[in-house]
């Protein structure tokens, strides 16, 4: 059975970009330097980029977070070889943690606004069942009194 042409197609758009990435730094020439840069073996990176092996989705994954690499590029074809270098995705990153954190402190504000409530709550019934008991023994007393007349 030949070779999946999606698969061929994956791994001919990696060496694309593999060599995209060598020519504007020319230290990723060096396919021991590229292969150390992603924690990858040497020998199979050679073995992708000579169409002896096709890339696996732990081979890609790692080019994805090392070199920036656009995954919509790698698996369709679509969008720049390239992500941007901006921070723009650990911007967003970070209004949302901030956004979060400020959450946080409102709902332990709330609910230190509900305890101080349910304390108030439960001081008041205790008075209530404290003033209920006295009551009680004042009827049984003046119902005794009134017996004994």
């Amino acid at each position: 059975m030949g070779k999946d042409s999606g698969q061929k197609d994956i791994t001919l758009r990696f060496i694309e970009v593999y060599n995209h990435l060598a020519e504007i730094n020319p230290v990723y020439r060096n396919k021991s330097e590229f292969a150390r840069q992603m924690n990858e073996h040497v020998q199979t990176l050679n073995a992708v980029l000579n169409g002896r092996r096709e890339t696996s989705i732990t081979f890609l994954n790692k080019l994805f977070h090392t070199f920036k690499v656009n995954p919509l590029y790698i698996f369709f074809g679509k969008g720049n070889m390239l992500l941007p270098e901006s921070d723009e995705f650990t911007d967003d990153n970070e209004k949302e943690v901030k956004r979060l954190e400020e959450m946080v402190r409102m709902l332990e504000k709330d609910i230190s606004n509900k305890e101080i409530v349910i304390t108030a709550k439960d001081e008041t019934i205790s008075a209530q069942k404290n003033e209920n008991n006295t009551l009680i023994e004042q009827i049984k007393l003046l119902k005794s009194k009134t017996e004994v007349s």
